[in-house]
């Protein structure tokens, strides 16, 4: 428990979102960065596929 709003994936989860901001640190230039923002972004769920469901 975290007291935020989170995306779940067989289990995992995949991103979420806190009262202070993101869970993960990105630059500022990242966000401003469509295509970056994108990678990053497709990067979790690609991520939480790989692993085992819980």
């Amino acid at each position: 428990m975290f007291g935020g709003l989170c995306v779940m994936l067989n289990g995992h989860m995949v991103c979420g979102v806190h009262k202070d901001g993101g869970m993960v640190d990105v630059s500022q230039d990242v966000l401003s960065d469509h295509i970056g923002l994108k990678k990053i972004v497709s990067m979790a769920p690609d991520y939480a596929k790989s692993l085992p469901p819980k």
